[in-house]
C-alpha cells in the first residue's frame, strides 16, 4: 500500500499477511549505529519494534508487530523517524487484533 503525506510519493505503508512473528523475534533485542545511521529492534509495551534511520538520505524504517502476526511497517524518506512512528500509528491496531480473534 502506497501512503502519499502531502506531495510525498516516497513513502511506503507495508501490512504483510500470514506472517507469525512473535516466536521469530521473542527476546530480541539489538542495536547498532555509527556516524550516519543507525538501527534498532526493541520490545516497547510488549511489542517487538523495529526503527533504522539514515540521516544522510533522510531515509529510514519502522515497523510494530501487532498480535505476535501482523509487522505493520513505513519505509521510506521522510523529514525524520517521527514521521514513520505516526504513519504506523495511523494503522488501527485493535482491527488487526480482531482478524486473529
Amino acid at each position: 500500500m502506497q501512503l502519499i503525506a502531502g506531495e510525498r510519493e516516497d513513502l511506503e505503508l507495508e501490512v504483510p499477511r500470514d506472517v507469525c512473528w512473535g516466536p521469530l523475534f521473542q527476546g530480541v533485542e539489538q542495536s547498532k549505529e555509527d556516524a550516519d545511521s543507525y538501527e534498532r529492534t526493541s520490545t516497547v509495551n510488549g511489542q517487538m519494534q523495529t526503527e533504522a534511520w539514515n540521516k544522510a538520505s533522510n531515509s529510514g524504517k519502522f515497523g510494530v508487530v501487532v498480535a505476535n502476526r501482523f509487522m505493520v511497517e513505513a519505509d521510506g524518506n521522510a523529514d525524520g523517524i517521527g514521521e514513520l512512528k505516526s504513519a504506523v500509528a495511523a494503522i488501527d491496531q485493535d482491527d488487526l487484533q480482531d482478524l486473529v480473534e
